[in-house]
């Protein structure tokens, strides 16, 4: 497998941390091969503006900007125009650690994997803690690994496995699955467990780099993206899929 990734980065109204976002993905400079894929979904704030400075700073960065159409639109957008052989993803708010990042990349090509995870720092009111994986040593999972990850963890929510910028795909692997964007929750789920459905050869690496700024919002079920009728309608979005999929999640 080729040594290369792409990140794709969705942008709204998110000039308050955008800049550290960026800046941790522009830390890796030459360690790897390597580019940021910017999708500006119609901010109203300075972010459009913060994204084409970096891309001028920087040629790994490209910046598409679009009218605004929602996260998961954004994110396929980035996969159309993602050009190198690994995809993950990184969100506005968040950041990664680029010695970190490094070496569970590297690992993670040494498995010739389609798909990798790995565990994650979770952020809330400025202290951090692991998020293990909690699936054992480095390896490629076996059909029953899968089969448990798939029914156990992430169809059931457990251990936050359905965080796409927790996983490293190969973009073959992507190629022909998109968000579904007429989800404004758990979108991301369903999309790992149609690309955990899919590939045949998937590793666990026990290294964090990514950071994860937990948002307040997502302790209410009143608010937005969190409102109990959007977490209604991706829980039986799943359902549908594991029924045609024929997977029992009991």
């Amino acid at each position: 497998m080729s040594e290369s990734i792409s990140f794709i980065l969705p942008v709204y109204n998110a000039e308050k941390h955008l800049a550290q976002c960026i800046e941790s993905v522009l830390s890796l400079k030459d360690s790897i091969e390597w580019e940021l894929v910017i999708v500006d979904d119609g901010s109203k704030d300075s972010s459009a503006a913060i994204c084409d400075q970096f891309a001028k700073m920087d040629s790994h960065v490209r910046v598409l900007h679009v009218e605004n159409g929602g996260v998961s639109r954004a994110r396929n957008l980035g996969l159309q125009n993602a050009q190198k052989e690994v995809v993950t993803f990184i969100d506005a708010d968040d950041w990664i650690d680029a010695t970190a990042f490094v070496k569970a990349f590297h690992a993670y090509v040494l498995f010739d994997a389609e798909l990798g995870y790995v565990p994650f720092f979770s952020v809330e009111n400025g202290r951090s803690r692991i998020v293990p994986l909690s699936v054992g040593e480095d390896r490629l999972l076996s059909l029953e690994d899968k089969d448990y990850i798939l029914k156990k963890r992430l169809g059931a929510g457990i251990d936050f496995y359905g965080y796409v910028w927790r996983c490293f795909f190969s973009r073959k692997l992507v190629e022909k699955i998109e968000f579904n964007t007429s989800l404004k929750y758990n979108e991301d789920v369903l999309f790992c467990l149609e690309t955990l459905y899919k590939a045949k050869k998937v590793a666990v690496i026990n290294l964090a780099y990514y950071y994860y700024r937990v948002n307040p919002e997502q302790h209410s079920i009143s608010k937005g993206t969190y409102s109990l009728e959007n977490r209604i309608a991706g829980w039986n979005k799943i359902k549908e899929w594991a029924a045609a999929n024929h997977i029992d999640f009991d």
